[in-house]
């Protein structure tokens, strides 16, 4: 029996006016990163040596005594020794950082009932949000006999799908999406579908997960959450206290002659979401949204 279950993160969106289906999510701006200090490297500076004058007596053929010459001095220079630092490795945060992470993993799972029907356990995607939610997409793909189907269970509300971290914590899916939300049922050989589910955030000091499926005895070990590629963004707004957080491969953001927001599509330039000031709407009516505690009213 297979369940699974997946998250999706969902982010309030300031008062835009849409000129297209696009969606960009709302948060609070970024906080800076630490600067790392930089090594520093002190070369010491050999003296030159500094010779006294040799001195040579004169010999004349008079009586006068011959004065015996002065023996030459020669400085021998004392090397000091050189000193180099030794450059201090980039510190590890001590939380898990907003971006997109690498870390995957696949394990199989083989049914007693019967060893033809198998299916391949992946973790395919991590995503962790400005605010530290973990967004795990995995995927199943059906391994058995043609002409046979295979029922993949919804993982709402089952805690035998969650992460464990490498101090012991335990994380529980708070939401799921997708085949994770649904259900699936596999009617071809190598068929794949995908869903994800939303942990909270990582606790302090953690880095290293494990995803359990407890309900067919797996898991997918060793996925580090160090090192993210950063891929979303987020704006502040001219006319409102909030920010839009967008995916930097879909949208580029610039700003209109009074300085507002203005996001637009990389693949279809005329689609625009356009930060408005106050005031009367613009446009006929399009569609109500809620996100969260807000609603908003469309227009365009």
């Amino acid at each position: 029996m297979l369940k699974m279950r997946a998250i999706s993160t969902i982010v309030v969106v300031t008062l835009l006016l849409v000129a297209c289906n696009a969606q960009a999510t709302l948060d609070a701006p970024p906080q800076t990163e630490p600067v790392e200090p930089l090594a520093a490297k002190v070369d010491t500076a050999t003296p030159r040596p500094v010779l006294l004058p040799s001195s040579t007596p004169t010999t004349t053929c008079t009586s006068t005594a011959t004065l015996p010459p002065l023996p030459t001095t020669t400085d021998t220079p004392t090397p000091l020794p050189t000193e180099t630092e030794t450059p201090t490795p980039t510190a590890t945060p001590n939380t898990v950082q907003p971006g997109l992470y690498y870390a995957n993993g696949c394990t199989t799972i083989i049914f007693k009932t019967s060893a033809l029907y198998r299916v391949v356990f992946c973790v395919v995607r991590i995503e962790v949000d400005r605010n530290g939610y973990m967004l795990f997409t995995v995927s199943w793909t059906a391994l058995m006999p043609p002409d046979r189907t295979m029922r993949l269970h919804s993982d709402v509300g089952n805690l035998n799908m969650y992460l464990m971290d490498e101090l012991g914590n335990r994380y529980d899916h708070i939401s799921v999406s997708g085949t994770a939300s649904t259900g699936y049922l596999f009617t071809d050989n190598n068929e794949t579908t995908v869903g994800s589910y939303i942990f909270p955030p990582a606790k302090p000091g953690a880095h290293i997960f494990t995803f359990f499926d407890d309900d067919n005895f797996v898991e997918v070990a060793n996925l580090v959450l160090v090192n993210p590629t950063i891929i979303r963004e987020a704006s502040t707004l001219n006319w409102y206290p909030f920010s839009a957080e967008y995916l930097l491969e879909d949208w580029t953001a610039s700003r209109t002659g009074q300085n507002e927001l203005l996001l637009t599509h990389n693949t279809y330039p005329t689609c625009q979401l356009i930060e408005w000031a106050p005031g009367d709407l613009v446009g006929s009516y399009k569609n109500t949204v809620e996100l969260g505690p807000l609603t908003y009213d469309l227009y365009g």
